[in-house]
C-alpha cells in the first residue's frame, strides 16, 4: 500500500474483473504504452500551433534595404512603414515604398498544421476507448447512445453480474437460481416519444404503471404496481380468442 503496509487476501474473497491483461494477470497491462506515441503527435501539434500563432502575430512583413543602414535607421525605417501602412485606423489599404526597400509580406499558414491530421490523431484516440466525440462531449442521439451502451457500456454490466454471483453464491446457490443481475431500467436517455410508446406496454400487461412512472421521472402511485390487460385481449386457446 503507498502507506508502507503489507495486506493479504484470499483471492476467493476478491470480486476481480479482468480487462486488457496479458503480462500481468491480476492487475492488467497499462495502455501508457500505446497512448504515449498518440499523445506525443498532439503535444507536438499544439506546440506547432503556439509557435505559429506566435510567429504570425510578431512578423507580418519584411523590409529588405538595398543599401547599408545603421540599426538605429532600420528600425525608425521599420516604424514609420509601420505607423504609415499597417494602421487599420487609416483604411487607405495601399502600401508603398520607395527604391531604398523592398517589401514582403510574410505568409505564415504553412506553418499551421494540418487540421485533417489533427483530426485522424484524435478519432485514434477516440478509437483506443471504443468511444466518440459525441459521447464525449454529451451531443448523442438516442440511437447513438443505445449503440455505445450495446458496444461498450452492456459488456461491462455482463461481466460484473458474472463475477458478483459467483463470488456471493455457492455453487449450490447458484443451483437453486440465485444470481446478481446489472441492468438498466431508467431508460433515462430514451426521448420523450420513446417513453411516450410505452403506454401500449402497460395496457398489454408487459409493464406497471409505475414502472412507466420510474421511467417519466415520477413517483409511484398507490395500486400502479398491478398489472393492467385490455378487455378486447386473451389468451389464445385452440387458435382462437
Amino acid at each position: 500500500m503507498p502507506n508502507g503496509k503489507t495486506f493479504q487476501f484470499l483471492y476467493d474473497d476478491i470480486i476481480h474483473i479482468k480487462n486488457d491483461y496479458n503480462s500481468n494477470e491480476i492487475f492488467g497491462d497499462s495502455a501508457a504504452t500505446c497512448l504515449s506515441p498518440l499523445m506525443d503527435i498532439v503535444t507536438t501539434t499544439d506546440q506547432g500551433i503556439v509557435k505559429a500563432i506566435k510567429n504570425s502575430s510578431v512578423v507580418k512583413w519584411l523590409l529588405k534595404f538595398n543599401s547599408s543602414m545603421r540599426s538605429e535607421d532600420i528600425k525608425t525605417k521599420s516604424k514609420e512603414f509601420a505607423d504609415s501602412f499597417l494602421d487599420v485606423s487609416t483604411g487607405t489599404g495601399v502600401a508603398a515604398v520607395d527604391a531604398k526597400a523592398d517589401a514582403q509580406q510574410v505568409d505564415n499558414k504553412d506553418y499551421v498544421p494540418n487540421s485533417s491530421q489533427m483530426e485522424k490523431t484524435t478519432q485514434r484516440i477516440y478509437s483506443f476507448f471504443n468511444v466518440n466525440d459525441k459521447i464525449v462531449q454529451s451531443k448523442y442521439t438516442e440511437d447513438e447512445w443505445n449503440a455505445y451502451y450495446e458496444a461498450q457500456i452492456e459488456p461491462d454490466a455482463i461481466a460484473f453480474q458474472e463475477e458478483f454471483t459467483r463470488k456471493l453464491f455457492t455453487r449450490r446457490e447458484r443451483g437453486f437460481g440465485n444470481r446478481i443481475v446489472f441492468e438498466a431500467t431508467s431508460l433515462t436517455t430514451a426521448s420523450m416519444s420513446t417513453k411516450l410508446g410505452l403506454v401500449q406496454f402497460v395496457d398489454r400487461g408487459i409493464m406497471s404503471p409505475n414502472e412507466v412512472r420510474t421511467v417519466c421521472n415520477l413517483p409511484p402511485r398507490d395500486g400502479g404496481d398491478d398489472f393492467i390487460l385490455r378487455k378486447d385481449t386473451g389468451v389464445v386457446k385452440g387458435g382462437e380468442n
